[in-house]
């Protein structure tokens, strides 16, 4: 009789180790996907995040830009209007008064040329600085990711060592 006492014993001793180690092991699970879920879902804010400074920035300086063509383009037709008024009230002749509007135009025509090659490049430089805002995002996701792989295998180590 005392040696099944000991034997019941031990086994119960025995259902009550797996009954913790169990427990345990659903704890390591579950703080795994916590931090899954959370790493997850900072990464994706950040992303939006960041995707939104971007599209805003791109934004206002495409607005700035406008208006400043805006601006521009109105500036060039009040100096023409008011080339042509001086002309003409100073009574100069129809061919001074044409080749003048010539003139004029052809200046207009480069002034366009040369700010549709100032758009470009601003727009080209616009897109790498959204390229570069792109990459340092991506830059930072991955070192969020690499900081939170770091993270979990500590806490798997420290549930390792907790389970020991």
């Amino acid at each position: 009789m005392p040696s099944c006492y000991g034997f019941c014993l031990r086994l119960e001793l025995f259902a009550q180790e797996q009954t913790r180690l169990a427990r345990l092991e659903e704890l390591r699970v579950s703080a795994r996907t916590e931090v899954q879920l959370r790493a997850e879902r900072e990464r994706e804010e950040l992303e939006s995040r960041v995707e939104s400074r971007v599209q805003q920035a791109e934004s206002n300086r495409l607005a700035l830009l406008k208006a400043e063509r805006e601006r521009r383009t109105i500036i060039h037709e009040r100096m023409t209007q008011s080339m042509l008024q001086r002309t003409t009230q100073e009574g100069k002749n129809k061919e001074r008064v044409e080749a003048l509007r010539a003139s004029i135009c052809q200046k207009i025509a480069a002034a366009d040329k040369k700010r549709e090659s100032i758009l470009k490049a601003e727009k080209m430089r616009a897109q790498a600085i959204a390229l570069k805002a792109r990459k340092v995002a991506n830059t930072v996701r991955g070192k969020r990711e690499l900081e939170l792989r770091n993270k979990k295998e500590s806490l798997e180590a420290r549930l390792l060592r907790v389970c020991v």
